[in-house]
């Protein structure tokens, strides 16, 4: 942040919001952001109704948090992120002259909002961080490498579910419910996680096109299977894919 001049960055993408403070649940399809100022301490700004999920999730204290009226939510004249644009002027996170980085790739910080949030701070310099954030994370610590390992570990096991039930008669979705389940139930020592993807085994014909998920088509012998899936613990993730013959 020194080294680009930022006073502060709003953060929107739910890994880095994980990463800078905990906060873990599945609000981010709704607008929410992390305000981190250079020399204050940050707040995230959420919905009203999932604020009290940062309490149960991350290290932020309680006046940290705020959440936004309910009334906010999917009105085509206001935008939850007026409210929190004014609310960062009132708590003067920023001042007139600032230059502020924003996560402009961030796949949930929508152009409404970036538009309202530029519109409630019309005197801030606001300048695309270009993943800033998502750099740092590059550069893993000795715990986050622990957590990857027991990640490695649990889609390993997901994989062999997988090889072990995808036969010839057997349906794609039939398949992906075991797998599903072997993802969630982890290892005796460790749960799993949600994975930010989930499981994609094109099949056949499809098996050269990437990302395709699943069907209720039964497998075929003699047909190619690619099967996708990644591991998961405390939202670390590790993926494994192998391509497969039927029959």
């Amino acid at each position: 942040m020194a080294d680009r001049s930022y006073s502060a960055l709003v953060v929107t993408d739910p890994a880095n919001l994980y990463y800078l403070t905990g906060y873990n649940a599945w609000s981010f399809y709704m607008p929410q952001c992390l305000v981190l100022p250079a020399e204050a301490d940050p707040v995230l700004f959420a919905r009203a109704m999932d604020a009290a999920g940062a309490g149960h999730t991350s290290w932020l204290p309680a006046e940290q948090v705020e959440g936004y009226p309910e009334e906010l939510v999917h009105r085509p004249d206001v935008h939850p992120f007026d409210w929190i644009a004014r609310r960062i002027r009132e708590r003067e996170l920023v001042a007139a002259g600032d230059r502020v980085g924003f996560e402009g790739d961030a796949h949930f910080f929508s152009a409404r909002g970036y538009l309202a949030l530029r519109a409630g701070l019309p005197d801030v310099d606001l300048e695309d961080s270009r993943e800033l954030v998502n750099w740092v994370r590059v550069v893993k610590a000795a715990y986050e490498l622990e957590q990857m390992r027991i990640a490695g570990a649990i889609a390993q096991l997901s994989m062999e579910t997988a090889l072990e039930a995808i036969a010839p008669g057997q349906r794609q979705c039939d398949v992906v419910a075991q797998i599903s389940a072997a993802q969630a139930r982890g290892t005796a020592e460790h749960g799993g996680d949600y994975p930010a993807v989930v499981p994609m085994l094109p099949t056949g014909e499809g098996a050269g096109t990437p990302h395709l998920t699943w069907t209720d088509q039964r497998f075929e012998s003699g047909a190619a299977t690619t099967i996708e899936l990644a591991g998961v613990h405390r939202r670390y993730h590790s993926p494994l894919a192998r391509t497969i013959m039927l029959g």
